[in-house]
């Protein structure tokens, strides 16, 4: 699975918290934002080599009490596409033994096809899961731009609607629960999973405000054109999940 690499040291951004700081909203569930961040925070904690150095790192902060960042324990690093509601996230996740980290990101902002983009280029990506105790799992391993996921960039046509029903429905998967539902495990060893946590990875189009579940109803992603339900048609087939 390419290179995976065990960091310890203290979190990047500490501006970026576990969850988001209360205030606008009374006390309901807030959602946990991931972003992208130079690699050059990582630098004096990691030997990757000197092209990985360059590429943009994926970064979420994660609950420690439901993550396992034992040294040499399986992990796995994947991505890929998923359901949600009305809407679809591209996925990048991290599995340490029965534990998932993901990342929901939205297909409809074209800042995220740029990076990955990028990484499609250099023929590696980056996720960084940190924890609040500033233990970091730096990971990266081989990407290609598959067929299947190179579809879903039609869905930038569908602009800030889209991007609306996207953050309701990432939204609800994450809190409510129902993300442990989606994921799927990648390590045969443990076919279980005991924990699942998310983040949405926020860019410039996909606003990095807090957002409550109750804040939007249910998405509707209203009228689309004939090309992005054609992606969306194309990449999940009837009864079958896609992480």
């Amino acid at each position: 699975m390419g290179l995976v690499g065990f960091c310890k040291g203290n979190a990047m951004n500490p501006k970026v918290k576990l969850t988001w700081a209360e205030g606008s909203g009374a006390d309901r569930p807030l959602v946990v934002a991931g972003e992208f961040v130079n690699f050059e925070g990582y630098a004096d904690l990691s030997k990757q080599e000197e092209r990985v150095r360059k590429l943009p790192v994926l970064r979420g902060v994660f609950d420690s009490k439901r993550v396992d960042f034992t040294p040499g324990l399986p992990a796995h690093a994947g991505w890929g596409s998923v359901r949600l509601g009305d809407t679809v996230a591209l996925t990048f996740r991290l599995q340490l033994v029965p534990n998932v980290l993901y990342f929901l990101a939205n297909p409809a902002d074209p800042e995220i096809w740029k990076v990955m983009d990028v990484w499609a280029a250099a023929g590696k990506f980056v996720m960084a899961a940190e924890v609040e105790d500033g233990r970091v799992f730096l990971v990266s391993r081989d990407y290609k731009m598959v067929p299947q996921v190179a579809r879903l960039r039609d869905l930038v046509k569908a602009g800030e609607s889209y991007t609306a029903a996207f953050l309701s429905d990432a939204g609800q998967a994450i809190n409510t629960g129902d993300i442990s539902h989606i994921a799927t495990t990648d390590i045969p060893a443990y076919p279980a999973l005991a924990n699942v946590q998310a983040c949405i990875v926020t860019r410039k189009n996909t606003s990095s405000r807090p957002i409550p579940i109750d804040c939007v109803p249910l998405s509707s992603a209203g009228p689309m054109e004939a090309a992005v339900m054609a992606a969306m048609e194309d990449m999940f087939q009837p009864g079958k999940t896609r992480h």
